[in-house]
């Protein structure tokens, strides 16, 4: 928890000097900036508004303005992180950007933007597939089987709580992938050698954020960091 909140504060204190930066010599994507920063906020809404149990009283007003106060804070976030990254990255990366100026520009249909949807699709199931993967181990070695895990516990609650829960997820993931693509870049920036950062981001992703503190958890983390760099 202490490495995930370090991390944070660094990612939002060097993003929010670096694009200061970028807008005083007039450069950066201000229109995929605001559009990026938008879809945050709608999405954070609509988890908000889905999320939580609304009363007709006065104190409707203080729950809309603290859900108004974090849309907008987590909007201006990502606001400040894109126009920190997205410079550094079109310039030493620029293929990483091909399919994401295209989804900007409105072009939904494009062949590389749908095959990066189609990654990112095969992604989330590698990634919810895993943990699963490790009830089957121990019956294979001979040993009793490990209890099941409980799905998530939205799934009892009915439509609402699900849409809550597929909007806050839409709005975290822009987020959790401009953080971990911010922090390869600060790597880079340290190390001066695309191995040696790609090597510190897959070490760091390995031991501090495994999906389960077992061989399965370790061994996923590892495949997953790898695929990113790649």
């Amino acid at each position: 928890m202490v490495i995930f909140i370090l991390l944070l504060l660094s990612v939002l204190v060097i993003s929010a000097v670096l694009a200061r930066r970028n807008q005083r010599i007039g450069r950066g994507d201000r229109r995929g900036a605001s559009r990026l920063a938008t879809f945050v906020f709608v999405a954070w809404t609509v988890a908000e508004f889905f999320a939580a149990h609304h009363v007709a009283s006065s104190s409707e007003l203080g729950v809309f303005i603290e859900y108004l106060a974090w849309g907008l804070g987590w909007s201006c976030f990502m606001w400040v992180l894109y126009i920190a990254l997205e410079l550094y990255v079109r310039r030493r990366w620029p293929a990483t950007l091909v399919s994401w100026s295209r989804l900007i520009a409105g072009d939904f249909r494009d062949p590389v933007v749908v095959r990066d949807i189609l990654v990112g699709c095969l992604l989330a199931a590698f990634t919810l597939a895993l943990p699963r993967f490790g009830w089957f181990i121990p019956a294979w070695l001979g040993y009793p089987p490990s209890l099941p895990g409980s799905g998530p516990e939205w799934q009892l609650l009915g439509a609402q709580a699900i849409v809550a829960h597929v909007a806050l997820a839409l709005m975290f993931a822009p987020f959790f992938w401009l953080a971990l693509l911010f922090i390869l870049f600060l790597f880079r920036g340290l190390l001066r050698k695309d191995w040696a950062a790609a090597v510190a981001w897959v070490l760091l992703f390995t031991l501090f954020f495994p999906l389960s503190y077992d061989p399965v958890g370790w061994g996923g983390a590892l495949i997953f960091s790898v695929w990113l760099c790649f």
